[in-house]
């Protein structure tokens, strides 16, 4: 006969091995989500953003998830003699590893990300976001704040004589960038932009039939 306390003891000893599986599970998955947010991208989880080039049909589609550890962007170019809008390039983000598309051609660049995804943790705060960390190193420097579509951003500009920069920056996403080709502006702005949202795991996937 089973003594009640070796039942009992035993029912402890499962319910204590249960949680802490579960417990170790909550805590790997907290690592890994803390892990993404201080790659230091983009200050949101996820997000779409639209951006569209001056007066042409020309945008670029950019989805992300996970603070930006994944990410698609989609150009879509016009064809200026038919007016026929199609998508002209891919470029996807994820594992450290870039791979840039070309889904007319059906071939592909694999090559690993130059800034990487390390965890920058708190030193994010000083270093900036990863394009942020981009325009430094190009020669831009922040010289006021800016609204663009509700959303407040640091102006970048560089010291270049000709062809200067000016680029708008929201947590990370570039919002908007004017450039001054020989007094004339060439502007990208942003149309439409959604944050925190769920993005669907196939925006992320290779197309079927690319040749690397």
């Amino acid at each position: 006969m089973i003594k009640p306390f070796f039942v009992f003891a035993v029912s402890i000893l499962l319910l204590v091995s249960c949680g802490s599986d579960k417990t170790a599970q909550k805590q790997e998955e907290k690592t890994a989500i803390n892990k993404e947010k201080d790659a230091g991208i983009y200050g949101y989880e996820s997000g779409m953003v639209e951006t569209h080039f001056g007066n042409t049909k020309n945008k670029e589609i950019l989805f992300f998830d996970k603070w930006g550890t994944e990410s698609a962007c989609f150009t879509y170019s016009e064809n200026r003699a038919t007016g026929e809008v199609i998508l002209s390039a891919i470029k996807i983000q994820k594992g450290g590893t870039s791979y840039l598309i070309d889904p007319v051609e059906k071939t592909g660049l694999k090559m690993e990300n130059a800034f990487g995804q390390a965890d920058l943790g708190d030193a994010k705060k000083i270093l900036g976001y990863q394009e942020e960390r981009k325009l430094e190193m190009l020669g831009s420097h922040v010289v006021g704040t800016e609204n663009i579509s509700g959303k407040k951003c640091k102006v970048w500009k560089d010291d270049a004589e000709e062809m200067g920069l000016t680029t708008y920056t929201h947590e990370g996403l570039v919002l908007k960038t004017i450039i001054d080709m020989f007094d004339e502006d060439i502007i990208s702005e942003a149309t439409e932009i959604q944050l925190n949202i769920d993005i669907p795991k196939e925006k992320f996937e290779i197309p079927k039939g690319i040749k690397f």
